[in-house]
């Protein structure tokens, strides 16, 4: 198939990974309408799938004034309120509990903590740095807001990761987002929110004035969050910050609360 839509190794980025097919091409490609048509003919079963990606140079970050951080490691270790992190809930929605304020340090078992890389995604999607990053972060903005120190979920000592943890939301996303939502709590519908359906990468915008984006601090958090929440199950509250994040986490009874934030 790939051979007669003319798809070959020498003209696209194509790898067989025992019997895995990987084919990577410009969107303006000529030939990938020909290809998506064709794979939606085969009855794969895993069904095949779509990525799109961004490229970005050094000019196109730097003209931002806010990207939107994410982490592609494989998430790991517990947090949230059945692991010992306190949460004000009487700031959060009453029905699903989302935007609940953190008020203690994260707390996690030290034995989750990596020994190598420098910044991580728990299970319930906060975002960690090591101590040597976070001293970077606070020299360079000459401060030390939006960033607490974690603890060791049993001892409450600190431990040398610290936490992007902003203190301040950004205003609802544009619609021309093109956020979905689903299962959305019916009191706040803050919760709920997920990738868009067209597939391609989530770009925020905002309507904002210049003096109102002057205000904010060097870490906000989306107004939005994704997936699931629930009060009902007495389980851990899932944030993640932006500069930060995509929403992709699915709906578990190990998210409820708050949930991460897609980012701006």
């Amino acid at each position: 198939m790939l051979a007669d839509l003319g798809i070959t190794e020498r003209n696209c980025e194509l790898e067989d990974l025992d019997g895995v097919y990987f084919v990577r091409m410009p969107t303006t490609d000529p030939r990938l309408d020909g290809l998506i048509a064709a794979l939606n003919k085969l009855p794969f079963d895993p069904p095949w799938s779509l990525r799109i990606e961004v490229e970005y140079d050094r000019s196109d970050l730097e003209s931002c004034e806010f990207v939107a951080l994410d982490v592609n490691r494989a998430p790991k270790g517990d947090t949230g309120l059945a692991y010992g992190t306190e949460y004000d809930l009487s700031t959060g929605c009453p029905e699903c509990g989302t935007g609940a304020r953190q008020i203690s340090a994260l707390r996690i078992n030290a034995s989750a903590l990596p020994k190598k890389a420098r910044i991580m995604r728990t299970y319930n999607s906060d975002i960690l740095i090591d101590h040597e990053l976070a001293n970077d972060l606070m020299i360079e903005l000459r401060s030390d807001r939006g960033l607490r120190q974690v603890e060791d979920r049993r001892s409450h000592k600190p431990l040398p990761w610290w936490q992007i943890l902003p203190d301040t939301y950004m205003p609802p996303v544009d619609p021309s987002t093109g956020l979905r939502t689903e299962d959305q709590c019916p009191r706040c519908r803050r919760n709920g929110f997920y990738g868009r359906e067209d597939q391609r990468p989530i770009e925020y915008t905002y309507r904002m004035s210049k003096r109102d984006r002057s205000t904010l601090p060097d870490f906000v958090y989306t107004w939005e969050h994704g997936g699931f929440s629930s009060l009902k199950t007495p389980a851990g509250l899932c944030r993640q910050p932006c500069s930060g994040g995509r929403p992709y986490k699915q709906p578990c009874d190990a998210n409820p609360l708050g949930q991460e934030h897609p980012g701006p």
